[in-house]
C-alpha cells in the first residue's frame, strides 16, 4: 500500500466556489511519467 501524500492542503480560491489542492509526493512513490 502506497503512503499517503505529503503536505496535502486545500486552499479555497477566492471570489470561487473551486478549491485548489496541492500536496507533495512521498519519497517511496515512484513517478508514473518517468
Amino acid at each position: 500500500k502506497p503512503d499517503p501524500p505529503k503536505n496535502l492542503q486545500l486552499k479555497p480560491l477566492k471570489n470561487s466556489r473551486q478549491v485548489e489542492v496541492s500536496w507533495e509526493y512521498p519519497e517511496t512513490w515512484s513517478t508514473p511519467h518517468s
